[in-house]
């Protein structure tokens, strides 16, 4: 049985009584309660369950209504954030479940609840628990006095107010405070129960429509920005839900809206209430006359001039001030277009771009947003339109397909910033002729340019005009502006070059994509080559063609509501000739050095299928070229690319396979392996040691990112191979040699070696070339060793010929001889 204390107000007759503080947003005294052995008292609340551990507290009503102020709600053991539920019981403890009020859903830590309809002078009892069972909650709470209820707080007491003549400002706004205020019956259309605490004006129209500004909205309860919500009603006070104009939400801190169809001399009620429930707030606001624009509904709508996309253009500077909301709202304008104006034009074109530039909040003078609907050869009778958007930003163009040349179009515009302000802003039509290779079936063949042509005569052209294909390209759904040409293959790939990529219009950066289609129109396969986001400047090769047969080439922009313009050529080229790995280049394996090394390129390489970026870098492409060597007797192999010239492949990945190219399994991946110095440090080296001899491994050579697609050498050699030195003698020639690209040796170590291919030296050209190198060694073999004050020299002379002039690094090879009585030589 356990021994403890249960609090002094575990019961409801033991109630603690505490005093009222005065309103404000938070408490000025503060009670600090807990649960702490508290137990359950009977009978239960009627908002949940029994609770375990509920504590009593009774204070004497001073005001009608009050706030029940929490904070630092918390679990005892834990320190973590609870929450409490309380019940209110009006004159003595209760013997049934009923209570004048019960909330058993609060905010965790810090909450509040506002209570309406107490008697002042009238005892309260305060039920008070945690709603989580099992635990001891803490919590500092107060019991605030709200000032009585407002003059104005029910509609017959509605304080009159006198409209400000049309385009004023609002600088001496009437001071608003719901304080104290309570829920008038019935509720508005639009506020469901969030109008706990409306208050009531009334205005005399002087014009058909008139602009509610308010500012400085503040939550009376904490302090923070209060979002206001109004409801306008018509000639009397109201008796049904029914009203004039109605909106939850004006805005935040700040807002307005301008209600139209009013009529003058007539009066009108204005209800104002805090968007949430459970909350009061103070504000200012003015009530201004406004003098409805000309073109403020559709049936007025004023004629707008057109132009050509590519011609000079003047646009119309449009206003939205004097605008109204006009009945059936656009689907993407919720409650935005309160100030909506109207113009119309008629079609010359099936597509047009829809601009709006330079817009400016009349109110304030700051940049502005501007939202617009289109409606096709009638005022509108539902939401639909034919094309709208609330463009969001101060400038925007709109590329709107599917217009009937000939036919009149409605032009819907308005102000997209919360609050309701109005809107100036610059609006123009262009019209936009249908491209003529709009469709697959009107592609335009085009003649492709020469093997390593500089496409210095390219072909112009331009997406305006154009519109979606089906089906889309496989890179891009988004896809909405594409055109077609047609060429013939001559041989197996070509490069598709293009530059100078422009926006004509529309939004977005202009980039260009690109597809390339065998078959015909009618049954697209899937696309040889599809990039959705090739830049605005490059080049794009497309290999695996058949030679005679016909392809389709579909351009588009990368980024929807855009038209593009640029150039391109289509250049006929060829792949490499170990561009996949059935066709790789064989590499001869060198004894002890590097004796055959092998030109490569990555030019007009493409990606081997099923194959990606090297592991090894993350900065790698996919274009590749394969070669193979076999394993020597040893089992030991190392393959490694150099530079081969100035203007050669910068930088390089290489990865090694085994298998046959139909079922590969990967060996390893190198970057950076190539031990010699610069410019060679940026090349791979792979050393493969254990194989079985005779294996054949393939290797895998891709550019890395950034690198020309140029040449570069590849070797392959059995380093455990140790190869004679040559003994020398009277004059022994070197074996004849040639340093130059074409012998893919400018950028490496070549070996001199005698006529018996024992090694002489290594020659490094670095880059030059040499042309043919002759060379002559003489070793003395035969005579004594020549000792100079006790140093020993080997007799070895080296003469070294090129056929070209050239700085370059020679490293000599020598055997050492022991010499009796020495240590050495």
């Amino acid at each position: 049985m356990s021994n403890a204390q249960a609090p002094d107000n575990d019961n409801c007759a033991d109630a603690t009584l505490i005093s009222t503080t005065p309103f404000g947003a938070t408490c000025s005294a503060s009670v600090s309660a807990s649960t702490l052995n508290a137990t359950q008292s009977v009978p239960g609340p009627s908002c949940t369950t029994p609770p375990d551990d509920d504590t009593w507290y009774r204070f004497i009503a001073s005001s009608s209504s009050i706030v029940f102020r929490y904070s630092n709600a918390r679990n005892a053991a834990t320190g973590k954030q609870t929450s409490p539920g309380f019940a209110l019981y009006e004159g003595g403890c209760p013997t049934t479940t009923a209570s004048f009020v019960c909330f058993a859903v609060n905010t965790a830590g810090t909450g509040l609840r506002i209570v309406d309809g107490l008697t002042p002078g009238t005892t309260y009892y305060l039920r008070l628990w945690s709603l989580t069972a099992g635990i001891v909650m803490e919590i500092d709470f107060c019991i605030q006095e709200v000032p009585a209820a407002p003059a104005n707080d029910e509609c017959a007491g509605a304080q009159v107010i006198n409209p400000l003549p049309a385009g004023s400002a609002c600088t001496s706004p009437i001071p608003a405070s719901t304080v104290g205020a309570t829920r008038s019956t019935p509720n508005a259309s639009c506020a469901g129960t969030s109008s706990n605490d409306d208050i009531w004006y009334s205005f005399t129209a002087n014009t058909s429509a008139a602009r509610i500004v308010f500012n400085n909205a503040r939550l009376a309860t904490s302090n923070a920005n209060a979002n206001v919500g109004y409801a306008l009603y018509e000639g009397t006070c109201p008796a049904t839900t029914a009203t004039f104009s109605c909106s939850g939400n004006l805005g935040s801190n700040s807002g307005s809206v301008t209600v139209g169809g009013l009529t003058a001399g007539e009066t009108y009620y204005i209800r104002f209430f805090s968007l949430a429930d459970n909350n009061y707030m103070t504000f200012d606001f003015c009530v201004i006359d406004v003098n409805v624009a000309a073109n403020d509904e559709c049936a007025n709508a004023i004629p707008l001039n057109t132009f050509n996309l590519g011609d000079a253009y003047t646009p119309t500077r449009i206003s939205t001030s004097g605008g109204t909301e006009s009945p059936n709202e656009p689907g993407c304008a919720a409650n935005e277009n309160n100030d909506d104006v109207w113009y119309r034009f008629s079609a010359t074109t099936p597509t047009i771009v829809l601009g709006l530039k330079n817009a400016i909040v009349n109110e304030t003078g700051s940049n502005g947003t501007a939202g617009f609907a289109l409606y096709h050869a009638a005022c509108p009778t539902s939401s639909t339109t034919l094309a709208c958007n609330t463009l969001g930003s101060a400038v925007g163009e709109n590329i709107i397909n599917g217009l009937v040349p000939g036919e009149e179009y409605y032009l819907r515009l308005w102000s997209t910033l919360t609050g309701g302000n109005t809107v100036s802003v610059d609006v123009y039509i262009l019209n936009v002729p249908t491209a003529p290779n709009d469709e697959c079936a009107n592609a335009i063949p085009i003649t492709l340019q020469e093997q390593d042509s500089d496409c210095s005569n390219p072909i112009h052209a331009s997406t305006a005009g154009a519109t979606r294909s089906s089906p889309d390209p496989s890179c891009a759904t988004f896809n909405d502006d594409d055109t077609w040409y047609s060429f013939l293959a001559t041989s197996n790939a070509v490069r598709i070059n293009f530059s100078n990529v422009t926006k004509l219009a529309g939004t977005g950066s202009p980039a260009l994509g690109v597809a390339v289609h065998q078959g015909d129109c009618a049954s697209l396969p899937s696309a040889l080559i599809c990039s959705a986001n090739e830049g605005t400047n490059g080049s794009v090769l497309v290999g695996g063609l058949i030679a005679g047969k016909t392809y389709l080439l579909q351009f588009f922009s990368y980024d929807v509501n855009n038209f593009i313009e640029f150039d391109f050529c289509v250049v006929n080229t060829g792949l490499p000739p170990n561009d996949e790995c059935s066709d790789a280049t064989v590499l001869l394996t060198g004894d002890g050095f590097c004796t055959t090394p092998v030109m490569g390129s990555l030019k007009n390489a493409t990606t081997s299928p099923g194959f990606g970026a090297p592991a090894c870098s993350a900065g790698g492409t996919s274009e590749d070229v394969w070669f193979r060597a076999t394993v020597p007797a040893s089992g030991n192999l190392v393959v490694q690319t150099s530079v081969l010239s100035n203007n050669a492949a910068e930088d390089l990945l290489m990865e090694a396979y085994y298998g046959d190219c139909r079922s590969l399994t990967f060996i390893t991946c190198d970057d950076d392996g190539n031990p010699e110095p610069s410019p060679n440090e940026l090349h791979p080296r792979i050393s493969l040691t254990g194989r079985t001899p005779g294996e054949t491994i393939y290797f895998r050579v891709v550019r890395k990112f950034p690198l020309a697609y140029g040449e570069f050498a590849i070797c392959a050699w059995d380093p455990t191979v140790l190869v004679p030195i040559a003994d020398g003698g009277s004059c022994v020639p070197a074996e004849p040699l040639t340093i130059d690209a074409a012998h893919a040796n400018t950028h490496m170590w070549v070996p001199l070696l005698d006529g018996n291919n024992r090694i002489i030296a290594e020659i490094n050209a670095r880059g030059a070339e040499l042309g043919v190198v002759d060379a002559n060694l003489f070793v003395n073999t035969s005579g004594s060793v020549r000792n100079l004050n006790g140093h020993y020299y080997l007799d070895r002379n080296l003469s070294i010929n090129p056929q070209n002039a050239g700085g370059a690094r020679v490293r000599f090879v020598y055997q050492r001889r022991r010499i009796a009585g020495t240590s050495g030589c």
